[in-house]
């Protein structure tokens, strides 16, 4: 707080100045010293952004600056997370027979074994099946493996070193992911 040299009155932040020639300005003066500097400069309670929000309006209201319309005003997302599978499936003539995010293991394995069959394999062979994860398939010279992880770039990692342990020219071939779900 500051004493302005114009006027009897001590300024409290920019915005106003507190007259204490008054009986409410001595009031006003009395409680605001009770609070930081920070809590009068921020001037929105807790947990309200004051950040383009200079009426401090609630999230929850429609005349917000950060209301999200068209959800509950909830604390959690509506409805439930559920795993998403994805699998590969390889014929050594034709290739690759691929799913992703589908609801089941059994789904996942059905959808690459029919993938491959579609593109002419007769000796489709499931070589990796993972869920809510990334998969890869890493190519050498002489074989090729199948890895999983959290990402993409953690299931090549491995993939890749497990090639290079044995083989040469180790490149990825094919990778994909399948997330969570969330079902409302």
């Amino acid at each position: 707080m500051t004493r302005s040299l114009l006027s009897p009155c001590f300024r409290l932040v920019d915005l106003f100045c507190v007259d204490l020639s008054t009986r409410a300005g001595k009031w006003l003066l009395v409680v605001a010293s009770g609070f930081s500097g920070n809590v009068l400069a921020q001037g929105c309670p807790a947990g309200i952004s004051s950040a383009g929000n200079p009426g401090c309006i609630p999230p929850d209201q429609s005349n917000s600056p950060y209301h999200q319309s068209g959800g509950s005003s909830g604390v959690g997302p509506a409805g439930r997370w559920e795993k998403r599978w994805g699998a590969f499936v390889i014929d050594d003539k034709v290739g690759l027979g691929v799913s992703k995010d589908m609801p089941s293991e059994q789904m996942a394995q059905t959808a690459a074994m029919d993938d491959c069959v579609k593109k002419g394999g007769t000796q489709c062979k499931i070589q990796l099946v993972y869920s809510n994860q990334c998969g890869v398939i890493i190519e050498g010279d002489k074989t090729y493996n199948a890895a999983r992880a959290p990402t993409v770039e953690k299931a090549k990692e491995i993939g890749l070193d497990v090639c290079r342990r044995s083989d040469k020219n180790c490149q990825v071939y094919f990778s994909d992911c399948s997330y969570p779900a969330l079902v409302r």
